[in-house]
């Protein structure tokens, strides 16, 4: 242990990293001007889009599935907001799991946006009313009617496309990855958002 620990305090000097670092100065960093571009430029190179995303914009409905924690939770209404300000999209539900919501009438022929976070979901049985068992049931109840959605946006949580994969037969038009549920990559997907309503 005691070799590992000098390597690790040997490698962090090498690279000149403060063993007691100052957090004032470092709230000086987080948030500043120059960090948000640095961070929107890493959000939008870590993007992932698989399909044609302005076929399934065109004219589209959204629905976004959020997990309950108050942080993602006011993340996802505040996207919710800009999606219908900037008319990316002409309507927009909102579910957050772990609470009572009614089940949307309309599933089919939409975008569908999940906010979730893999992090004590993976390799475990997903509780019932969380965001992975929602797509579940929205991916088996869209099969069953001979639906499709018109596409799938994930934040947090990348594996998500596979358990719709598997009970469905289509994720739609397109795929897009954010990996991330920062203000930085949901600024980044609402912009390549613009991008593809433009073209």
């Amino acid at each position: 242990l005691r070799v590992i620990v000098r390597r690790i305090f040997a490698l962090k000097h090498a690279i000149a990293v403060p063993t007691n670092p100052n957090i004032l100065v470092a709230e000086t960093i987080i948030g500043c001007r120059e960090h948000q571009a640095l961070s929107l430029n890493v959000a939008k190179r870590a993007l992932s889009i698989e399909g044609d995303l302005k076929k399934g914009l065109t004219k589209a409905k959204a629905m976004i599935f959020s997990d309950p924690r108050p942080k993602t939770r006011a993340k996802a209404e505040q996207l919710r907001e800009k999606l219908l300000s900037l008319n990316i999209v002409e309507s927009c539900s909102l579910t957050v799991s772990g609470q009572q919501n009614d089940m949307p009438e309309e599933w089919g022929d939409k975008v569908i946006i999940a906010l979730h976070r893999g992090r004590g979901f993976i390799g475990l049985t997903e509780p019932m009313g969380s965001v992975p068992a929602w797509l579940t049931t929205l991916a088996s109840t869209l099969s069953s009617h001979g639906e499709r959605c018109r596409g799938l946006i994930l934040f947090g949580n990348p594996y998500l496309d596979d358990k719709f994969k598997e009970h469905s037969t289509s994720t739609g038009d397109f795929v897009i990855k954010a990996y991330s549920e920062s203000d930085a990559s949901i600024e980044a997907v609402i912009e390549r958002m613009i991008e593809a309503k433009k073209v």
